[in-house]
């Protein structure tokens, strides 16, 4: 069974509120694929299933995930907010830094980017979370959230002028 077919078998389930019987399904074709790349999207759907009720094992199923497909950012992502949501910002941090390389679409690095900035900014870190932005706005500068704050981080921090030449273009 190629992990296309087992997500439309899971799916159903997912959606009818049956995620145990989905998360079986899942983890008898892992324990034969669970080391072939093409696995990565099986484990971070495992991970998905897994969330509210494992979080050790959602933990794993995300790492996996990412370990064997870099480009599934999201897995990246995902982890970073179990390991933040765990208190463990400086490890979230590192995953979201980690997972950041110009192979990604896009709007995977801009993700990535936004939750560096914005962890950064909680963390009141606002120079390392006004470069993030940056870095996010100059990929796409048509995210008005985005701009929103990095335009605040600039003011808090008194830097004049709050809108740079770049972002004004």
């Amino acid at each position: 069974m190629t992990p296309a077919d087992l997500i439309r078998l899971a799916e159903p389930l997912q959606a009818a509120g049956e995620t145990t019987q989905a998360a079986a399904l899942y983890r008898a074709w892992l324990n034969q694929h669970g080391e072939e790349k093409a696995a990565a999207p099986i484990h971070f759907n495992h991970g998905m299933l897994l969330k509210s009720s494992d979080p050790q094992a959602t933990l794993q199923a995300y790492e996996k995930a990412h370990a064997l497909n870099p480009l599934l950012y999201q897995a990246a992502v995902n982890l970073g907010l179990l390991l933040e949501g765990q208190g463990k910002m400086v490890q979230a941090l590192a995953v979201w830094r980690n997972a950041l390389h110009d192979a990604l679409p896009t709007d995977g690095q801009c993700l990535l980017l936004n939750h560096l900035g914005r962890l950064q900014e909680n963390r009141k870190h606002y120079p390392e979370a006004e470069q993030h932005l940056a870095r996010s706005l100059q990929l796409n500068p048509h995210q008005p959230d985005v701009v929103q704050h990095y335009l605040g981080l600039r003011r808090r921090q008194c830097r004049w002028p709050s809108t740079p030449d770049w972002l004004r273009q």
